[in-house]
C-alpha cells in the first residue's frame, strides 16, 4: 500500500512539474504580448514557477524545472538567445534547488515565515550562479558573456520582478500546500 502512495505522489509532483515547466515557457510569452518593452526582464516571468516548484516540490523537481524552462523557451521561441540561455539554466536550476534544499531539506518549512529566507536565499543563490557563470564565461573560456556586474544591472532592472515574487510566490505556494497534503 506505501508502494503504491508513494508513486502516486511521484507521478502527481511529476506532473505538478511539467505544468510549471510548461508555464514557465508560456508565462513570458504573455508578458511579451502586453507591448511593455523589456518586460521579460524588468517582470522575470520565467522565475515564478521555477521558484514555487522548487518551494513547493523540492529541490530536485525545482532544479530540473529551472534548467529545463530556458532550454525549452529557446528551442520553441527562440527567447532568450541561444547566447544567453546557458546563463539562464544555471541560474534557473540554481533557483529551484536552492529554494528547494533551504524550504524542505533544511526544514525551514517548519517555520510560519520559514518560506521567506527559503525564497530569498534561492533568489540571492540562482544570482551568485549566474554571476558565476558570467565570470568563468568571460575570463576562463574568453567569451564574451559579460562580467558579474551584468548581474548587478539585471537585478535593478529586475526589481519589479523580484518584489512581485516576494509577495506573490509565498502566498501561491502556501495555497498550493494547503490544496496538496504530498508535500507535508
Amino acid at each position: 500500500m506505501e508502494k503504491v502512495v508513494s508513486r502516486r505522489i511521484a507521478t502527481l509532483k511529476l506532473t505538478y512539474a511539467a505544468m510549471l515547466a510548461s508555464i514557465a515557457v508560456l508565462f513570458p510569452q504573455l508578458f511579451h504580448l502586453t507591448g511593455i518593452p523589456n518586460a521579460g526582464q524588468i517582470l522575470l516571468p520565467m522565475h515564478i514557477p521555477v521558484l514555487i516548484c522548487g518551494l513547493w516540490l523540492g529541490p530536485y523537481y525545482g532544479g530540473a524545472v529551472g534548467a529545463l524552462a530556458p532550454f525549452l523557451s529557446c528551442l520553441l521561441t527562440q527567447m532568450p538567445t541561444v547566447a544567453r540561455m546557458p546563463f539562464m539554466v544555471i541560474e534557473l536550476a540554481a533557483y529551484g534547488v536552492i529554494c528547494g534544499v533551504l524550504y524542505k531539506g533544511v526544514r525551514l518549512d517548519r517555520f510560519r515565515f520559514g518560506i521567506y529566507p527559503a525564497l530569498i536565499g534561492g533568489m540571492l543563490g540562482g544570482r551568485v550562479m549566474y554571476a558565476l557563470a558570467l565570470t568563468v564565461a568571460t575570463y576562463l573560456l574568453k567569451l564574451e558573456a559579460g562580467t558579474a556586474i551584468a548581474v548587478v544591472s539585471a537585478t535593478v532592472t529586475g526589481i519589479v520582478g523580484i518584489t512581485v515574487q516576494i509577495v506573490f510566490v509565498p502566498l501561491l505556494v502556501f495555497s498550493l500546500e494547503r490544496i496538496t497534503r504530498f508535500s507535508k
